[in-house]
């Protein structure tokens, strides 16, 4: 597969993504196939985890002569390599860290490493989480008419004091105090109009 390859280039063989944290919940948590998601480069997709049959169906087609089978073979079935781009993991990097930061973990770490052997490169993402921060205080103001609805309403609220903080859970709030609103006559209220 590595013929394939021009003399600077190497083949993305993996992302491997590391969580370290005393806390077991943390652990539990975020090893997730929503992780593995994030970096903005994926290597080729592996039959069974183990072999990435669809890149060395597109390797043997592309190293005979093209016919039709091959070229279908090469270009409908199979996959090309991954060249690996080393432009990619800081981004990446980033993306991990918002994540996290998102799911109120803030000031988490995450270091990067990269290695290749025989043109075939590995890159971990060594993720270190800070304690995570929870909400102490729920509070709905109710000083105009609006406000009032959304207090008379927060019996419903999804924001529960002692969860962890979360840019998903937020945002679903934003969107369910819209609603009350709208139901109570105020058709041109959005969760643009909400903050926290």
């Amino acid at each position: 597969m590595t013929k394939l390859l021009q003399d600077n280039e190497t083949i993305l063989k993996q992302n491997k993504i590391i969580v370290q944290s005393d806390d077991d919940a943390v652990n539990k948590w975020f090893i997730k196939d929503e992780l593995k998601t994030i970096p903005q480069q994926k290597a080729n997709k592996r039959t069974l985890f183990i072999f990435p049959f669809k890149l060395w169906l597109y390797a043997a087609s592309a190293n005979k002569r093209e016919n039709k089978f091959r070229w279908w073979m090469k270009n409908k079935v199979g996959e090309a390599p991954v060249i690996f781009d080393s432009t990619l993991v800081y981004p990446s990097k980033l993306l991990l860290e918002n994540y996290y930061q998102n799911k109120g973990y803030f000031f988490t770490e995450v270091n990067t490493s990269i290695k290749t052997k025989r043109r075939r490169t590995t890159v971990t993402y060594n993720i270190k989480p800070n304690k995570a921060f929870k909400f102490r205080t729920v509070i709905f103001p109710y000083n105009t008419e609006v406000e009032q609805i959304a207090h008379d309403k927060m019996g419903g609220t999804l924001l529960k004091r002692g969860t962890n903080y979360d840019i998903a859970t937020i945002k679903n709030e934003r969107q369910r105090i819209a609603d009350n609103v709208n139901d109570a006559g105020y058709y041109h209220f959005t969760k643009d109009y909400v903050f926290f």
